[in-house]
């Protein structure tokens, strides 16, 4: 009777031991519970739940709390995406019109753009804080919808439904809608120092601050429609500032006073940019590319337009004036 009393006492101390061990970590696996409540929070809570179900390599992982849930959700939001842009390239042999084929063309970009955000956002050798995860997915949310209004913008009425639904994938905007409410960022006031937002690099509100006096700076690039300057066009002068900018320097680009009949796209690698007038009125860029009068994108319809990189690229107009 004593043995059998010493065993169990054993016994008991074992088990009580082995528990604070059990709870005291804090990795386990995600069970079925755990991907309901954490859904719970999303606006498409089915979709969250069936996304987890039809990814086991996720649903069956180790989670630590929301900020790996929330990573874990992005994981499938981009393996939903690349495979949507996967379908939407494979497309572009349907097209059969110029239209389609212009909005078709905008879709795979678009969908590059947003693929490339979203690889940043879960990037382990990025950096980035919640509220710049919120700006890219916002970006790539927006980048997808983006390429859905071009084909309604192009399409004519009686073959609207024809490519909307191969390139809607609604799945994915749902993914990428929860992944924000997940890591929903509260809005704070920005903080400025010296009139100027504190996100302003020193060498940056300089610039700005130079700006009011043209005269006093000196600019990398100067155009001139008399020929009197570097380039005779706002294209080729931005063409040639990529091969200008070294680590990440700021390229001034000074624009005489004329009108410059142009439509100007910055490409993926442009960034840090800034440009400089003669005042409104006389240095002035005028585009007509439209949806109505050239049969082309809002996407495309830019008259001065950039791709990517938007939180590294400084876009001064104090002395330009804009038309189309």
């Amino acid at each position: 009777m004593a043995l059998i009393q010493l065993v169990g006492i054993l016994l008991m101390a074992a088990l009580l031991n082995l528990v604070p061990q059990a709870f005291s970590n804090p990795q386990q696996l995600i069970t079925p519970n755990m991907i309901k409540s954490w859904c719970a929070q999303t606006p498409h809570q089915q979709k969250c739940e069936d996304s987890f179900i039809r990814n086991p390599e996720y649903s069956s992982s180790i989670i630590k709390g929301k900020p790996d849930f929330l990573k874990k959700s992005l994981f499938v939001a981009l393996k939903h995406a690349k495979r949507a842009a996967a379908e939407t390239y494979n497309l572009g042999s349907k097209c059969r019109n110029s239209r389609e084929e212009a909005a078709w063309r905008d879709c795979v970009e678009l969908y590059d753009l947003a693929i490339q955000y979203m690889n940043e956002t879960i990037d382990p050798h990025t950096k980035i804080s919640s509220a710049d995860a919120q700006t890219y997915l916002s970006t790539s949310l927006t980048y997808i919808d983006t390429c859905k209004q071009g084909f309604k913008e192009l399409e004519a009425a009686a073959t609207e439904n024809y490519m909307i639904p191969s390139v809607s994938h609604e799945d994915v905007s749902s993914l990428i809608s929860n992944s924000l409410a997940l890591n929903m960022v509260p809005f704070s006031e920005p903080t400025y120092k010296r009139d100027f937002p504190s996100w302003v690099f020193p060498r940056d509100r300089k610039l700005l601050q130079a700006a009011a006096s043209p005269a006093t700076m000196r600019p990398n690039i100067v155009v001139a429609k008399d020929g009197s300057g570097n380039y005779a066009t706002v294209g080729a002068a931005v063409a040639a500032a990529v091969k200008l900018a070294v680590n990440g320097a700021r390229i001034v680009i000074y624009i005489k006073s004329g009108t410059y009949a142009e439509t100007v796209v910055m490409g993926k690698k442009m960034k840090n940019v800034m440009f400089l007038g003669d005042g409104i009125g006389r240095t002035i860029i005028t585009g007509s590319t439209s949806v109505a009068g050239s049969g082309a994108t809002t996407f495309r319809s830019a008259t001065v337009g950039k791709s990517i990189n938007v939180r590294l690229f400084l876009f001064f107009l104090p002395s330009l004036k804009l038309i189309g």
